[in-house]
């Protein structure tokens, strides 16, 4: 048996399965300024930058755990986005913007998902693309 002939084609075919398997990736983007606190909209300004995976969201401040609420979002049970069920995906799909404020399945959403670490914080999140919805976490006082 020849196996300089057939390993190159095994191993193409090894890579070719492994490349084929979907994945997921993130790019988190924060703002760096909060929100004007004028009653004037057109004075709102918002700048974005980069969170780099190795980097911990904000923890600290008892009500404002961003990571909590993240994880929330993503991996409830009953209706994160991680979840079989693909309740919040179809709404978000459906409505291009959904408000913490929406109701699912009969209830408002932010009932599912804000835990007492992150009961000051608010979330919208927005439909790009079938693979691509951006978060947005905020403090709601500065909304």
């Amino acid at each position: 048996m020849r196996y300089g002939s057939t390993l190159p084609a095994v191993l193409l075919s090894v890579m070719i399965f492994f490349a084929s398997i979907g994945g997921t990736y993130a790019t988190w983007y924060f703002a760096e300024d909060p929100a004007s606190s004028t009653n004037d909209p057109v004075n709102i300004t918002l700048s974005e930058f980069v969170w780099a995976p190795e980097e911990i969201l904000p923890t600290v401040t008892p009500g404002q755990n961003y990571l909590d609420l993240h994880a929330a979002i993503l991996n409830n049970n009953k209706s994160g986005l991680n979840s079989s069920k693909g309740a919040l995906e179809d709404a978000i799909i459906e409505k291009g913007l959904l408000h913490s404020s929406h109701n699912l399945q009969g209830g408002n959403i932010k009932h599912l998902f804000i835990t007492e670490a992150s009961r000051e914080l608010d979330f919208f999140i927005q439909y790009v693309s079938d693979t691509e919805f951006h978060l947005y976490m905020y403090k709601k006082e500065d909304a």
